[in-house]
């Protein structure tokens, strides 16, 4: 996440800014969330939501920050404009609504897929085995994913992903 502070006169290059960023960041491999910009009232706070896949494939977009043409033509908007005051970058982890299952649920996907869900718990969640030998992963997900009711026999995560 990124926390801007922006100039308040300077909202359309902010824009223009953030657009390209979006842009940046999806070639490079992550998945931009969005900027939230101000709605109503006076406010001169912005949010950046991104991800990558690993920190590995974040540092591998950070190497591009002034050395990269594109990097530098994006932040120059920045620098010409002043449409940012400072900016701070936290690194956090999503709860997202899919990983509050219900007990004797879990996610699923179409076969042969996998959902973000499944790949951002492979690398970040918790992992159980069930009785069936099927693996359950407690994250979130995307809108493709489903809730599948666990069969009779499957062991349900509990605490920290283990089998109760």
């Amino acid at each position: 996440m990124v926390d801007y502070t922006i100039a308040a006169t300077q909202i359309e290059a902010f824009e223009a800014f953030a657009r390209r960023w979006i842009q940046l960041v999806n070639q490079c491999g992550g998945h931009h969330h969005g900027y939230f910009l101000p709605a109503e009232g006076a406010s001169d706070k912005a949010l950046a939501l991104f991800s990558f896949p690993s920190l590995a494939a974040y540092e591998d977009y950070r190497t591009s920050f002034g050395i990269d043409p594109e990097f530098i033509e994006a932040d120059r908007i920045r620098e010409e404009s002043g449409c940012v005051v400072p900016y701070e970058r936290t690194f956090m982890r999503p709860l997202l609504p899919t990983d509050v299952l219900w007990p004797g649920e879990r996610l699923k996907t179409a076969p042969g897929q996998t959902s973000s869900a499944l790949t951002f718990a492979r690398n970040h969640g918790t992992r159980s085995g069930s009785a069936s030998g099927d693996v359950i992963y407690s994250a979130g997900g995307s809108q493709r994913d489903e809730l599948e009711p666990l069969s009779d026999g499957d062991d349900v995560p509990g605490p920290g992903g283990r089998p109760q």
